[in-house]
């Protein structure tokens, strides 16, 4: 499930578009493939869906972009409450 002005976004420019069912790198890996005759390839992701918590797989997700050739959009909408990061886990963002 991601943000709605994610889907507007995307909805809006027209693009082919591949959803992948969240968390599951094999579905995506299988779309970006699916995706390969595009000229531009976008991974467009929420960093955390804060209806439930889960955490984007973002390494994996940018490793498969680099694979792929894609671009990774990520949208931080965090807000107090929905995700406070740790100082360890502050440490890895920032590196």
């Amino acid at each position: 499930m991601n943000h709605a002005s994610i889907i507007d976004g995307i909805r809006l420019s027209k693009a082919s578009r591949f959803r992948y069912k969240n968390g599951d790198m094999a579905d995506l890996e299988a779309k970006l493939t699916e995706a390969q005759s595009a000229r531009h390839r976008l991974i467009a992701t929420d960093g955390v869906f804060s209806m439930d918590g889960y955490v984007a797989k973002l390494p994996e997700i940018c490793d498969l972009a680099e694979k792929y050739q894609a671009l990774v959009m990520v949208t931080i909408r965090t807000r107090l409450g929905s995700w406070v990061p740790t100082a360890e886990e502050r440490m890895n963002i920032t590196t």
